[in-house]
């Protein structure tokens, strides 16, 4: 990223308001299409294959686990169906907005929170 910064930035930044970010949205559809196009690394339009599912702490969201690991209906007991999924993901959204709203309350009680 660095270096593609460096690239860019170098002739690029002496341009002034509409031109550089003309410029800089261009550079950008250059590198998507670039990297669309690129099959052997990306996978071209089919995208990379073989990422691993998300898990929580090793707990799978499928209905299925992996070998060695648990879903989170088997760790909490309870049966498996779509709503409950929805359910689980709904209060892990709602624990970590309240994790965030917490830090945030204490950042800005603090003197260097003020600062910002």
């Amino acid at each position: 990223a660095a270096t593609f910064g460096f690239l860019l930035g170098f002739p690029v930044l002496r341009l002034r308001g509409d031109y550089l970010a003309i410029v800089t949205l261009g550079f950008g559809e250059i590198i998507r299409l670039f990297l669309r196009n690129l099959t052997d690394i990306t996978g071209g339009p089919n995208g990379i294959s073989n990422i691993p599912k998300p898990t929580l702490f090793g707990l799978s969201f499928d209905r299925t686990a992996a070998e060695g690991m648990q879903t989170f209906h088997e760790y909490f007991g309870i049966a498996y169906n779509s709503i409950n999924k929805v359910i689980f993901l709904y209060l892990i959204a709602l624990v970590l907005v309240l994790i965030v709203l917490f830090v945030i309350n204490r950042l800005l009680r603090m003197p260097i929170g003020r600062a910002w």
